[in-house]
């Protein structure tokens, strides 16, 4: 019996989205950590004022004029304000833009394209991460490139094309060999071992949750520790 690859697939994201950005107080210790003034910080994060720490406290350089709303986008979608959300990346996104930022801008879109795809609106999704691609190709960020190429192929999962989902995965998992990107490796491998789960290939799903299980222990990577032990049991239930 296979899983509902969407069910599954929503719930990674969840979890995805929720460890990248925690809570509104883990996203601004990580902003204050870059220099911003504690103290203000700290007032504001028992006061839940979000908005006011970030938008007024954040050095306004044009290299960092995008950050702002990019946090705010994380802020808020922590917090279930998914369209607020969509609206600050997108504004995140023309700054860098407007300021000539490719790898900045390459990551918005990718934002984007990840909060589409949690939300199940896939084709949405693969259109911002068609855009981001050839963004990371161009500056040659190749770690960008396979994180890229992880949720083009999670995508494709997503709409039951399994065929061009596998080439997306393994593209990235052999990025991420190259680069030596160990967590990179961890999160091809655990989707490729759900893809080979919905096409009842329980042995290569085993297989590769195995791996990914291991990998993952070995970075520290507890998130992708859950998903391969997840990703494990369907294909061991699938094998009887």
């Amino acid at each position: 019996m296979h899983v509902d690859a969407s069910v599954v697939i929503g719930q990674c994201l969840s979890q995805r989205w929720r460890l990248e950005f925690s809570t509104g107080a883990g996203c601004l210790r990580r902003i204050t950590a870059r220099g911003l003034d504690r103290k203000a910080a700290a007032v504001n994060l028992r006061t839940q004022d979000w908005r006011s720490t970030l938008l007024v406290q954040f050095p306004t350089a044009p290299c960092d004029s995008g950050v702002p709303p990019r946090y705010l986008a994380g802020v808020a979608y922590e917090r279930g304000q998914h369209t607020q959300a969509m609206t600050y990346q997108e504004s995140a996104l023309q700054i860098y833009r407007q300021h000539g930022d490719r790898r900045c801008e390459g990551m918005a879109l990718c934002n984007l394209g990840g909060f589409l795809l949690e939300r199940g609106r896939y084709t949405e999704a693969n259109a911002q991460l068609e855009r981001a691609l050839p963004i990371y190709r161009d500056i040659g960020d190749r770690e960008g490139e396979g994180a890229a190429l992880i949720d083009l192929g999670i995508v494709s999962l997503g709409q039951g094309l399994y065929e061009r989902s596998q080439g997306h995965l393994r593209r990235s998992l052999h990025i991420s060999h190259e680069t030596g990107d160990r967590r990179g490796e961890v999160e091809a491998q655990v989707y490729l071992s759900l893809l080979h789960h919905q096409q009842a290939e329980d042995e290569t799903a085993r297989d590769i949750a195995q791996t990914a299980l291991a990998m993952a222990r070995e970075v520290g990577d507890r998130r992708n520790q859950s998903h391969a032990l997840t990703h494990l049991g369907h294909a061991l239930a699938g094998l009887g």
